[in-house]
């Protein structure tokens, strides 16, 4: 489990810390009014404790094409695309975001609580395929972006539903400085009670609070 280095290290005030599916987060960093009035010009957020599990290889876009929801072929380098990983019945074991950084790389950012049940299910359905799966929790980090223009950033992509949100991936060793550095150019940290209202407007349902593995996908191709 990652704790968010925001409250590990206390880098910046916060109101308000709450446990959200057995991780703690920043919740509020003032108040919800206030965190809402501040990211009007922009912001970001401490997503460090999300999951970050890398396929590489020759096989590696083949092997996501049939395993998950995403059309991965369609994925241009440096773009991205919300996607889930299916039971044989079409139920869920997974539901995140691919981002794939260059030709036969692709990391696939999830929530903290699925980590281990996404490596186990990817593991399991490789055989013979020419690939790695990997978790780079430990040494990759995720942070959250609210309006701030990708010029001012390397290695960060968009959501398409809600452009404004986008997000960012660093290496861990450079996460602290990352976040001060965003700090320094006026950017409010904000907290995950933001975030939420922004990623449900996003179109990305949370699994474990707005779907669970019960739920069918329209990707599937089954009816409930």
């Amino acid at each position: 489990m990652q704790i968010p280095i925001t409250i590990k290290k206390q880098l910046f005030p916060i109101q308000k810390v709450e446990e959200l599916f057995g991780e703690e987060v920043p919740f509020e960093i003032e108040t919800y009014e206030a965190d809402w009035e501040n990211a009007k010009t922009g912001g970001f957020f401490d997503l460090s404790c999300w999951g970050v599990i890398e396929i590489s290889g020759p096989d590696a876009l083949d092997y996501l094409q049939r395993m998950s929801s995403a059309n991965v072929k369609s994925l241009e380098v440096q773009s991205s695309t919300p996607g889930t990983f299916l039971t044989g019945k079409g139920t869920l074991v997974a539901m995140g975001t691919f981002w794939r950084p260059d030709s036969q790389r692709f990391l696939f950012t999830v929530s903290p609580n699925l980590i281990e049940k996404t490596l186990a299910h990817l593991e399991m359905f490789h055989f013979q395929e020419k690939l790695e799966i990997k978790n780079r929790t430990s040494d990759l980090a995720v942070i959250g972006l609210w309006k701030v223009p990708s010029s001012v950033l390397e290695s960060s992509w968009h959501e398409t539903r809600v452009p404004d949100l986008s997000y960012l991936v660093v290496n861990r060793i450079e996460l602290e400085p990352k976040l001060l550095e965003l700090s320094r150019k006026k950017l409010p940290f904000l907290g995950m009670h933001v975030f939420h209202y922004l990623r449900v407007r996003a179109g990305l349902p949370w699994m474990g609070w707005e779907v669970s593995e019960a739920d069918l996908v329209l990707e599937a191709g089954l009816e409930d």
